[in-house]
């Protein structure tokens, strides 16, 4: 009975991953990168089979109900992002196998009440590294997919008088989804 059930799986295992030929060079996928966090919304194009790259943008706004009392201010928190990102695709079938490289530069600014004069700055950071995951094509047209970024986050803060950056480690892990056209 186990070998009946491992040979079922290989053999589903192996239609999925050869069957027919996906996206490839000239193809647009517009989708998103994290579905359950705040997603970056990209656009992706293959310059051949194989190569692909990818314009990823994404923002988030925090806004503050009720009033500031006087001589405080009301700050909406804004979160901006904007990257590129190239990506080699192992395969052109079902389940395609990629590595690339990815930049993501953001730019954010804290939201709250504050006294007068003493909001922050917003805060600017580039996060690069490598990328690497998999698409799974439901059909020709649509893929999902997951993506894990291992790279440096490059932090720029410019709070008067202090300006410095720092760099830390970063990992991430997103979900995909993208239709092609």
């Amino acid at each position: 009975m186990k070998k009946t059930l491992l040979v079922i799986a290989l053999l589903v295992f192996a239609s999925i991953g050869y069957s027919q030929d996906y996206p490839g060079k000239g193809k647009i996928g517009l989708g998103i990168d994290g579905i359950t966090s705040s997603p970056n919304i990209n656009l992706k194009y293959y310059f051949s089979d194989n190569v692909a790259a990818m314009l990823i943008a994404g923002a988030n706004f925090d806004i503050n109900g009720g009033d500031a009392p006087a001589g405080s201010k009301k700050v909406t928190g804004t979160d901006f992002r904007g990257g590129l990102a190239v990506m080699y695709h192992f395969t052109k079938t079902k389940v395609s196998p990629f590595i690339g490289i990815q930049g993501i530069y953001e730019n954010v600014k804290d939201a709250g009440i504050y006294i007068e004069g003493t909001e922050p700055d917003s805060k600017s950071s580039l996060n690069a590294g490598v990328i690497f995951g998999l698409d799974y094509f439901i059909d020709k047209k649509l893929s999902v997919g997951i993506k894990e970024t291992v790279g440096a986050d490059f932090q720029f803060k410019r709070d008067k008088p202090v300006e410095e950056t720092n760099t830390k480690l970063s990992t991430g892990t997103v979900l995909t989804a993208r239709f092609y056209f």
